[in-house]
């Protein structure tokens, strides 16, 4: 009985690893849309994302030994310094970006902690004793965070004019805000219901896909928008061209 409650325990933690570094991983490729939705890079796009990777992976290893305060001046100095190395901004742009992101970090993860007790009605901290309960806080968190990123980036970019007529995306984000919706209905259903713990480890897995889907979905929506651009250039330089054709033929 002792070995079957240690190989449980042993368990639960590989379940509870491996879906926090999938979420750090997430979280990486979420600054790198926020930082490429906002400024001009000046690495290449494998670099960027071997940057990102890296410093959220080192961000893992140092959650797992630091306390809160402590983790949330690592993950700004990390945030900071990512901006500063893979994109030509300023050092205010990229304190003031990083800290927007750290604060919303934060303020998504409580909001997840408040929602969870509030569903399930349990302790505010009911996650610290319960791994599905963690799983759902980090996954609802995230996805309630790359929300809030995407909304950042239209005001911003907006702001800067960046982009011009973005009325595509706020068609598609009704996605993320229905996967929230769905990520919500997994886990209630998972934690409530009396379900096995391998059917709580696909709730998870599910709910982590559409994390994935949702990032892939908004990069690959910038990258049709920074190739429309593109092509609307190479069009308008045809066309003066052809109209310098025609005068000088006149």
């Amino acid at each position: 009985e002792r070995f079957s409650s240690h190989l449980q325990w042993r368990i639960n933690m590989l379940y509870q690893r491996i879906f926090e570094i999938l979420i750090f991983l997430s979280e990486a490729f979420i600054i790198i849309y926020y930082g490429q939705s906002l400024f001009e890079q000046k690495k290449k796009n494998i670099t960027i994302v071997s940057l990102a990777c890296l410093f959220y992976i080192s961000f893992f290893f140092f959650y797992l030994v630091s306390t809160g305060l402590v983790n949330t001046f690592y993950l700004l100095f990390v945030n900071l310094l990512f901006f500063k190395v893979s994109f030509n901004c300023k050092i205010k742009n990229a304190f003031f970006h990083s800290l927007i992101l750290t604060f919303m970090m934060i303020i998504t993860e409580f909001v997840s902690a408040l929602v969870t007790s509030m569903v399930l009605d349990a302790g505010i901290d009911s996650y610290e004793s319960d791994t599905t309960i963690y799983i759902l806080n980090l996954i609802f968190s995230k996805m309630l965070y790359f929300i809030i990123c995407l909304l950042l980036t239209r005001v911003f970019a907006r702001s800067k004019g960046v982009f011009g007529s973005a009325s595509r995306f706020w068609i598609l984000i009704i996605v993320p805000i229905s996967s929230l919706c769905t990520i919500t209905v997994l886990f209630n259903i998972a934690l409530i219901s009396q379900v096995s713990f391998f059917n709580k480890v696909m709730c998870s897995v599910a709910a982590m896909l559409l994390i994935l889907s949702n990032i892939i979905l908004f990069f690959v929506y910038e990258r049709s928008i920074r190739d429309a651009a593109e092509l609307l250039e190479l069009r308008t330089a045809e066309q003066i061209a052809e109209t310098d054709k025609k005068y000088f033929e006149i």
